[in-house]
């Protein structure tokens, strides 16, 4: 309990689509629990590999990818059962400090920036910084 085998097969770009679905069920027939198949050309590939791939299928929406970049709703239409964003929080995050790093270097100080920060609270409320430091204050006392 508790484990979802993804398999994942690359075989749509070196053999096609058939090959990739053939893949995919032969993952299902092996235990697979949901079926992910790399580099689809076309919505209408999405939709021959939910149709033809008799489980849980998983899409890999990537912004500017091989792929198209599918709406969640269209996924869901087309018989998606899971869909990840690789890298997207990573390549916004990095964009955000890479801004951050130029303003410092060029206004020597990030004060502009102030209207696009959490707060400290804001963070803190992230990690429920409260409770932890109730704990702390519970085992460690006062000191």
């Amino acid at each position: 309990d508790g484990i979802l085998i993804i398999a994942r097969t690359d075989a749509r770009t070196g053999h096609g689509l058939d090959e990739a679905i053939a893949r995919g069920q032969a993952y299902l027939g092996a235990g697979a629990d949901i079926i992910f198949v790399e580099s689809p050309e076309s919505v209408e590939e999405v939709r021959c590999i939910t149709r033809e791939i008799h489980g849980p299928v998983m899409f890999n929406n990537v912004e500017g990818g091989t792929s198209p970049f599918i709406p969640r709703d269209v996924l869901q239409d087309l018989g998606v059962a899971m869909t990840i964003y690789p890298n997207a929080l990573t390549r916004i995050m990095t964009k955000s400090a890479i801004t951050l790093l130029q303003t410092l270097k060029d206004e020597g100080t990030t004060a502009s920036l102030l209207d696009e920060m959490l707060t400290h609270k804001e963070l803190f409320a992230l990690f429920d910084h409260d409770e932890w430091v109730a704990l702390e204050k519970k085992y460690l006392g006062n000191k």
